[in-house]
């Protein structure tokens, strides 16, 4: 069979695209590889956003802030610190168009083929706070954190980055074990009165509560988390109170409590006051 060179298509290794990097160093100074430096305007202007985590370059035409491929940016190693983050730390750079600046996000980094999990903690704070202030709120405020630290190793340890990107990863899998580990509190913790995460039986063995027949991607989680709080809260109250407390959710007045309780509209007040720092100090903690 004859070639007909006119035919021959050629193929072309596929050209690598370098990412455009900066790393701050132990030396608190800011190294810009080159092909983030060659994309960059002659001056230009470093800042950082504490709640994002990312570092901003933007275009100025001041001369006093000239472009160096190693920068010394007043601010950011303390800012990073604040972050509980260690030295050194990099950034991996895309450009905003709508916005005109260079956004950099932190780069996670690895220890023994393994995410770091330190910088992970202290980076991915604000969602552990978010984690902690919707989710599981029957499980005491030390183990919450306790749980959502261990989600946060875990993830760390497992992730790979066929799994798509690391903080909906993260987010999902810190979820679903504080979920877990909830379920497993709520369960086997024995209450005075049957309510929903009471046990039916004394038998230990016989473990079963209305908990267990809730779905973990039930709509109405929320609300049955929030119903087995109230629950919790109420158990702390005395008598007194408990009944001051209900009436007052029933909207009836100090003087319509004081005729139904027999007490005393003082003595109604002080209750209420008891109830209202029991409650603070209760859903606050």
């Amino acid at each position: 069979m004859k070639i007909n060179a006119q035919t021959i298509v050629w193929f072309d290794k596929p050209v690598k695209e370098q990412k455009l990097t900066a790393t701050l160093g132990s030396n608190k100074k800011l190294l810009l590889n080159d092909a983030l430096q060659s994309k960059l305007p002659e001056n230009i202007q470093f800042g950082f956003d504490m709640s994002s985590r990312t570092l901003l370059i933007v275009g100025t035409q001041d001369s006093k802030y000239k472009k160096r491929k190693m920068n010394t940016v007043f601010g950011l190693a303390p800012a990073i610190a604040d972050l509980g983050m260690k030295l050194p730390v990099s950034f991996d750079f895309t450009y905003d168009k709508q916005n005109n600046w260079w956004v950099g996000q932190i780069i996670l980094r690895k220890k023994n083929s393994e995410y770091d999990t330190e910088q992970i903690l202290a980076l991915y704070k604000p969602l552990a706070d978010k984690i902690f202030k919707k989710m599981a709120k029957t499980t005491p405020p030390e183990d919450r954190r306790q749980n959502i630290g261990l989600a946060f190793c875990e993830a760390a340890k497992q992730y790979t980055p066929d799994r798509g990107n690391f903080e909906e990863y993260l987010t999902k899998h810190t979820e679903y074990l504080v979920k877990m580990a909830n379920h497993a509190h709520v369960k086997y913790v024995q209450m005075e009165s049957k309510s929903i995460d009471a046990a039916f039986h004394n038998d230990k063995s016989q473990n079963f509560n209305l908990y267990s027949v809730i779905k973990y991607n039930d709509l109405n989680y929320v609300k049955i988390e929030n119903k087995m709080l109230d629950e919790q809260f109420e158990r702390q109250l005395t008598k007194s109170e408990l009944s001051v407390y209900k009436m007052l959710l029933n909207e009836y007045t100090i003087e319509e409590i004081s005729e139904n309780l027999n007490i005393l509209p003082e003595k109604i007040e002080s209750l209420a006051k008891s109830v209202g720092i029991k409650r603070k100090k209760f859903y606050l903690s």
